[in-house]
């Protein structure tokens, strides 16, 4: 999606601006909640590899190898149980 120029977007300011806080508030709790994940739980790598993360088709947008399952993790142990 393109942004527009401030003085062409059709919306009130008032609406603009709203906008743009929601959206810099949205961002703000998803980094929570990952950063909240990764201190909680510890990861492994499961069935994943170098191959799985290297750019093999340099297209428009660059993309994985196509029978890449994506980066996958096993979850060893939680830090609430521990304790």
């Amino acid at each position: 999606m393109t942004e527009m120029a401030p003085s062409q977007d059709p919306r009130p300011a008032p609406v603009v601006r709203l906008n743009r806080l929601l959206s810099s508030l949205a961002r703000s709790g998803l980094h929570l909640a990952m950063a909240v994940v990764f201190r909680r739980f510890t990861f492994e790598l499961y069935e994943t590899d170098v191959s799985d993360v290297r750019l093999a088709h340099d297209t428009f947008v660059p993309a994985l190898k196509m029978d890449s399952k994506g980066v996958m993790v096993r979850v060893i142990s939680n830090e609430l149980s521990a304790r």
